[in-house]
Protein backbone atom coordinates (compact mmCIF):
# COMPACT_ATOMS: atom_id res chain seq x y z
CA UNK A 1 0.00 0.00 0.00
CA UNK A 2 0.97 3.53 -0.44
CA UNK A 3 4.68 3.95 -1.92
CA UNK A 4 4.91 0.49 -1.36
CA UNK A 5 2.16 -0.49 -3.53
CA UNK A 6 2.75 -2.71 -6.37
CA UNK A 7 6.13 -3.70 -5.14
CA UNK A 8 5.74 -7.20 -4.16
CA UNK A 9 8.43 -6.81 -0.86
CA UNK A 10 8.07 -7.07 2.66
CA UNK A 11 4.24 -7.72 2.37
CA UNK A 12 2.80 -7.11 6.12
CA UNK A 13 6.25 -6.16 7.40
CA UNK A 14 7.61 -2.92 8.26
CA UNK A 15 9.98 -1.71 6.97
CA UNK A 16 13.14 0.21 8.37
CA UNK A 17 14.97 2.38 6.45
CA UNK A 18 18.61 4.94 7.53
CA UNK A 19 19.07 8.27 6.39
CA UNK A 20 18.24 12.02 6.13
CA UNK A 21 16.13 14.36 4.24
CA UNK A 22 17.60 14.72 0.66
CA UNK A 23 19.96 12.28 1.07
CA UNK A 24 20.12 8.45 0.30
CA UNK A 25 18.41 6.49 2.60
CA UNK A 26 19.26 2.54 2.75
CA UNK A 27 17.02 -0.28 4.39
CA UNK A 28 18.02 -1.72 6.77
CA UNK A 29 15.38 -4.59 7.95
CA UNK A 30 12.35 -6.34 7.58
CA UNK A 31 10.37 -6.89 11.07
CA UNK A 32 7.39 -9.21 10.76
CA UNK A 33 4.72 -8.89 13.54
CA UNK A 34 6.88 -9.93 16.99
CA UNK A 35 10.26 -9.39 15.68
CA UNK A 36 12.88 -7.11 16.97
CA UNK A 37 16.25 -5.66 15.82
CA UNK A 38 18.85 -4.58 17.96
CA UNK A 39 21.51 -2.09 17.26
CA UNK A 40 24.43 -3.02 19.87
CA UNK A 41 26.12 0.37 21.35
CA UNK A 42 23.71 2.52 19.56
CA UNK A 43 23.73 5.54 22.08
CA UNK A 44 26.53 5.33 25.03
CA UNK A 45 26.86 1.88 25.16
CA UNK A 46 23.22 0.98 24.70
CA UNK A 47 21.52 -1.14 22.74
CA UNK A 48 18.74 -0.03 20.46
CA UNK A 49 15.79 -2.32 20.30
CA UNK A 50 12.98 -1.69 17.80
CA UNK A 51 10.07 -4.64 18.25
CA UNK A 52 6.91 -5.16 16.55
CA UNK A 53 4.57 -6.13 19.11
CA UNK A 54 1.43 -6.45 17.23
CA UNK A 55 -0.29 -5.58 14.01
CA UNK A 56 -3.77 -5.93 12.11
CA UNK A 57 -6.67 -3.76 11.16
CA UNK A 58 -8.59 -1.82 13.14
CA UNK A 59 -12.49 -1.60 13.26
CA UNK A 60 -12.21 1.65 10.49
CA UNK A 61 -10.32 -0.69 8.39
CA UNK A 62 -7.06 0.43 8.63
CA UNK A 63 -4.07 -1.23 9.09
CA UNK A 64 -1.65 -0.77 11.78
CA UNK A 65 1.51 -1.85 13.54
CA UNK A 66 2.46 -1.21 16.75
CA UNK A 67 6.23 -0.57 17.35
CA UNK A 68 7.98 -0.19 20.29
CA UNK A 69 11.48 1.38 20.37
CA UNK A 70 13.74 1.78 23.05
CA UNK A 71 17.14 1.91 24.75
CA UNK A 72 18.17 -1.04 27.02
CA UNK A 73 21.42 -2.00 29.05
CA UNK A 74 21.55 -5.09 26.82
CA UNK A 75 23.12 -8.51 29.31
CA UNK A 76 23.63 -10.90 26.57
CA UNK A 77 24.18 -11.50 23.24
CA UNK A 78 23.95 -15.32 23.93
CA UNK A 79 23.11 -17.56 27.04
CA UNK A 80 26.84 -17.48 27.76
CA UNK A 81 26.83 -13.94 28.54
CA UNK A 82 24.15 -14.13 31.54
CA UNK A 83 25.40 -15.19 35.08
CA UNK A 84 25.34 -18.68 36.26
CA UNK A 85 25.24 -17.91 39.98
CA UNK A 86 21.99 -19.17 41.65
CA UNK A 87 20.95 -20.60 38.45
CA UNK A 88 20.14 -24.31 39.23
CA UNK A 89 17.09 -25.53 38.41
CA UNK A 90 16.81 -23.08 36.16
CA UNK A 91 16.98 -22.63 32.16
CA UNK A 92 18.45 -19.70 31.22
CA UNK A 93 17.99 -17.94 27.99
CA UNK A 94 18.97 -14.21 26.18
CA UNK A 95 16.14 -13.32 24.86
CA UNK A 96 16.77 -9.62 23.10
CA UNK A 97 19.91 -9.11 25.03
CA UNK A 98 18.03 -9.89 28.47
CA UNK A 99 18.99 -12.57 30.42
CA UNK A 100 15.77 -14.79 31.22
CA UNK A 101 15.65 -17.55 33.46
CA UNK A 102 12.68 -19.94 33.44
CA UNK A 103 12.40 -23.00 36.41
CA UNK A 104 12.85 -26.29 35.62
CA UNK A 105 10.01 -28.69 36.58
CA UNK A 106 10.48 -31.56 39.35
CA UNK A 107 13.72 -29.81 40.66
CA UNK A 108 14.93 -29.10 44.07
CA UNK A 109 15.42 -25.23 44.30
CA UNK A 110 13.58 -23.71 41.41
CA UNK A 111 11.60 -22.17 44.50
CA UNK A 112 8.27 -24.41 43.48
CA UNK A 113 7.15 -26.69 46.39
CA UNK A 114 6.12 -29.94 44.07
CA UNK A 115 4.35 -32.02 46.51
CA UNK A 116 3.55 -34.44 43.45
CA UNK A 117 7.13 -34.95 43.25
CA UNK A 118 7.87 -35.91 46.65
CA UNK A 119 9.35 -32.90 48.23
CA UNK A 120 8.43 -31.37 51.44
CA UNK A 121 9.79 -29.43 54.07
CA UNK A 122 12.63 -31.92 54.94
CA UNK A 123 14.26 -32.53 52.27
CA UNK A 124 13.78 -29.71 50.08
CA UNK A 125 13.68 -26.96 52.64
CA UNK A 126 14.65 -24.32 50.28
CA UNK A 127 11.39 -24.69 48.22
CA UNK A 128 8.76 -25.84 50.71
CA UNK A 129 9.75 -23.93 53.91
CA UNK A 130 8.01 -20.99 52.06
CA UNK A 131 5.22 -22.08 52.29
CA UNK A 132 3.55 -20.87 56.24
CA UNK A 133 2.53 -23.78 58.60
CA UNK A 134 4.70 -26.60 56.43
CA UNK A 135 7.28 -27.34 58.86
CA UNK A 136 6.83 -26.63 62.44
CA UNK A 137 8.26 -28.32 65.94
CA UNK A 138 6.22 -29.33 68.78
CA UNK A 139 7.29 -29.48 72.01
CA UNK A 140 7.17 -28.78 75.85
CA UNK A 141 7.97 -25.35 76.83
CA UNK A 142 11.16 -25.45 78.78
CA UNK A 143 10.91 -24.10 82.63
CA UNK A 144 13.95 -22.47 83.32
CA UNK A 145 16.07 -25.64 83.46
CA UNK A 146 13.12 -28.29 84.40
CA UNK A 147 11.19 -29.10 81.11
CA UNK A 148 9.94 -32.73 81.28
CA UNK A 149 12.17 -34.92 83.63
CA UNK A 150 11.92 -39.04 84.31
CA UNK A 151 13.54 -41.08 87.07
CA UNK A 152 14.85 -44.26 85.97
CA UNK A 153 11.92 -45.86 87.27
CA UNK A 154 9.44 -43.84 84.79
CA UNK A 155 8.45 -46.14 81.66
CA UNK A 156 9.30 -43.64 79.06
CA UNK A 157 8.81 -40.02 77.89
CA UNK A 158 4.96 -40.85 76.43
CA UNK A 159 2.28 -38.11 74.93
CA UNK A 160 0.12 -38.17 71.94
CA UNK A 161 -0.55 -35.99 69.25
CA UNK A 162 -3.81 -35.15 67.95
CA UNK A 163 -4.10 -33.27 64.17
CA UNK A 164 -6.75 -32.31 62.42
CA UNK A 165 -5.05 -33.13 59.07
CA UNK A 166 -2.41 -35.79 57.84
CA UNK A 167 0.80 -34.82 59.82
CA UNK A 168 4.71 -36.75 58.51
CA UNK A 169 7.05 -36.46 61.72
CA UNK A 170 10.22 -36.48 59.84
CA UNK A 171 12.44 -36.83 63.24
CA UNK A 172 12.64 -36.22 67.36
CA UNK A 173 14.94 -33.73 68.83
CA UNK A 174 15.78 -34.87 72.98
CA UNK A 175 17.39 -32.94 75.69
CA UNK A 176 19.66 -34.39 78.54
CA UNK A 177 20.75 -32.78 81.77
CA UNK A 178 24.11 -32.42 82.05
CA UNK A 179 26.47 -34.97 84.28
CA UNK A 180 29.13 -34.93 86.65
CA UNK A 181 30.04 -38.09 86.66
CA UNK A 182 31.95 -39.41 83.48
CA UNK A 183 30.91 -43.00 84.23
CA UNK A 184 27.21 -42.13 83.18
CA UNK A 185 27.75 -40.05 80.20
CA UNK A 186 25.78 -42.39 77.77
CA UNK A 187 22.21 -42.34 77.37
CA UNK A 188 19.98 -44.85 75.55
CA UNK A 189 17.43 -43.61 73.45
CA UNK A 190 14.61 -45.98 71.70
CA UNK A 191 11.76 -45.22 70.17
CA UNK A 192 8.05 -46.34 70.22
CA UNK A 193 4.58 -45.52 68.58
CA UNK A 194 0.97 -47.13 69.49
CA UNK A 195 -2.85 -46.07 67.99
CA UNK A 196 -4.73 -44.24 69.65
CA UNK A 197 -3.98 -43.14 73.29
CA UNK A 198 -1.12 -44.13 75.55
CA UNK A 199 -2.79 -44.23 78.63
CA UNK A 200 -3.14 -48.09 80.15
CA UNK A 201 -0.38 -49.16 78.13
CA UNK A 202 2.58 -47.26 80.06
CA UNK A 203 3.42 -50.85 81.39
CA UNK A 204 2.27 -53.09 78.61
CA UNK A 205 4.82 -53.60 75.66
CA UNK A 206 2.56 -55.72 73.92
CA UNK A 207 0.51 -52.54 71.26
CA UNK A 208 3.97 -50.43 70.91
CA UNK A 209 6.18 -50.84 67.63
CA UNK A 210 9.66 -49.95 67.82
CA UNK A 211 10.15 -46.98 65.19
CA UNK A 212 14.12 -45.93 65.99
CA UNK A 213 16.09 -48.95 67.19
CA UNK A 214 17.95 -48.09 70.50
CA UNK A 215 20.96 -45.27 70.46
CA UNK A 216 23.59 -44.48 72.85
CA UNK A 217 24.57 -40.88 73.00
CA UNK A 218 26.97 -38.78 75.07
CA UNK A 219 25.76 -36.93 77.72
CA UNK A 220 26.91 -33.29 78.29
CA UNK A 221 29.40 -33.24 80.58
CA UNK A 222 28.38 -30.06 83.75
CA UNK A 223 27.11 -28.09 80.94
CA UNK A 224 24.25 -27.91 82.50
CA UNK A 225 20.35 -27.65 81.74
CA UNK A 226 19.16 -29.34 78.34
CA UNK A 227 20.84 -29.14 75.49
CA UNK A 228 19.75 -30.88 71.89
CA UNK A 229 21.24 -34.33 71.17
Amino acid sequence: EGITAGTGEAANKVVIVQGSAGAISWKRRELADGESWLVEDFHLGQTLNISITSTGTDPDNVDYAMIEIKLVKTDCASPADCPSSNTTCYNTECKAGICSYSAEPNCCGNSICERANGEHCNNCPNDCAQIAGDCFDLGWPLIGCTGVQMTSIDAGNMFNLKSKTDVTLYGFEIRTSSSDNPDHDTLAVEVYTKPDTWVGSEQDDKPWTQIMPRKLYQVPIREGCYRPL
